[in-house]
């Protein structure tokens, strides 16, 4: 239980002749507590004061004579003249609204002489501060996915209209499709306001309708969890195989599909299973950063296969890679890092170098570009042989860390 100490004015009514108390601080107002939480407590003190012409003032007697949820203490106390006793007045409601009370000092001597004095008391008890959370919305509409139409980005509004602060997070199920931040958000004070981006995004299930529910937990007492429903309609082209073909020797590949789901493993695309039987003739497999995969050895340094990457493959023997999925966007963004990178090549169309690289071309990011059989082209020179194609993998090196998106089909 809270509690507050105030001095606060008090009026006192003499109902004798003559005053035999006075008090501290001057009291010609009423004793007016502050709003007080339902269930807490406000204590007021007052101090008594017997006037120095006073005999003994025995039996001085405190009491609230009415008035819900007031107390006064102590009872009863005895006064030599010029001492002083502290009366304390405690509100202590327990449920909302106004009340009103009095307080009464009576004061007695050995000379049979009677005093009474009288206050009146107010207090209001109003609820406890607590938050209240608002989201909004709770149900987003359906969001379509099409070959056109494959991310959207949603936001969801948290408002706190109580009078504490409001803590909030988001529980997010386990589906690929969608991602949220943040997931624990920041404190919100009474009238503020936040929001959270939901961001949907490939890789996707099957076509169909899916639907993912969110949770956003919080301190408000009266809604502790939320529910907040997003679906999605799905109509995605059918999965298609991609053929890539291995020479014997080194390979740079990639893939343009994302693979099916049945090619994952721990929610990742699994290196591993993509390969398949392909496998049985891969001496390395390499990525760009030096890392790789033995498989004959069963040594599997690289465990996930990441789209956005090439890959260096020496083949034992010439085989054909197969890779089932759905063909990825042309445009679908990348990230570089400054210096060489070993990057996929999305598109499904055969383009000139110096157009498919027209992106870093144009912002004089581009140093150089390597294809897989050691064939190089400068930002200003670009041989009529570099051609890009799909399944082949590319090294590209920039000045400094960049996005880069394929070009459209020229």
């Amino acid at each position: 239980m809270s509690k507050q100490i105030s001095i606060l004015t008090a009026i006192l009514l003499p109902l004798a002749a003559s005053a035999q108390l006075r008090f501290e601080p001057a009291i010609d107002q009423g004793i007016n507590f502050p709003d007080t939480q339902v269930g807490a407590e406000v204590e007021v003190r007052i101090t008594a004061i017997a006037t120095p012409v006073n005999d003994v003032l025995q039996q001085v007697n405190v009491s609230i004579v009415q008035g819900e949820f007031f107390s006064a203490a102590p009872a009863q106390f005895n006064l030599e003249p010029e001492q002083r006793e502290v009366i304390r007045i405690t509100f202590r409601p327990q449920r909302a609204g106004n009340f009103e009370g009095a307080l009464r000092v009576t004061a007695g001597s050995p000379m049979g002489r009677l005093f009474v004095y009288e206050a009146r008391l107010t207090g209001r008890g109003v609820e406890a501060w607590r938050p209240r959370i608002i989201v909004d919305p709770e149900e987003f509409e359906v969001v379509n996915i099409t070959a056109d139409h494959r991310r959207e980005t949603l936001e969801l509004n948290i408002a706190n209209t109580g009078d504490a602060n409001l803590n909030w997070a988001i529980r997010v199920p386990e589906v690929q499709w969608l991602r949220v931040n943040p997931l624990i958000g920041r404190q919100i004070e009474p009238g503020g306001d936040a929001s959270a981006v939901l961001t949907i995004d490939e890789p996707y299930p099957e076509n169909g309708h899916f639907r993912a529910d969110l949770v956003v937990v919080s301190n408000d007492p009266d809604n502790a969890e939320i529910t907040v429903t997003v679906r999605i309609d799905v109509n995605l082209p059918e999965f298609a195989q991609h053929y890539i073909l291995l020479r014997a020797g080194w390979n740079m590949i990639s893939t343009n599909h994302d693979p099916g789901e049945e090619f994952f493993e721990n929610g990742r695309p699994s290196m591993r299973l993509i390969l398949g039987d392909a496998a049985d003739n891969i001496l390395i497999i390499k990525d760009g950063l030096g890392r790789f995969a033995i498989p004959r050895l069963n040594f599997w340094e690289l465990r996930d296969w990441n789209t956005a990457d090439g890959y260096q493959i020496k083949m034992s023997r010439a085989d054909t890679l197969v890779v089932i999925g759905r063909q990825i966007p042309f445009d679908r963004p990348m990230d570089l890092r400054a210096g060489w990178n070993l990057i996929a090549y999305y598109p499904d169309y055969r383009m000139r170098g110096q157009f498919a690289f027209d992106d870093l071309i144009r912002r004089d990011l581009l140093l150089i570009v390597k294809d897989a059989n050691g064939r190089f082209a400068l930002p200003r020179w670009w041989p009529e042989f570099f051609m890009c194609e799909p399944g082949q993998g590319y090294m590209v090196k920039v000045s400094e860390n960049c996005p880069f998106r394929w070009a459209p089909r020229q």
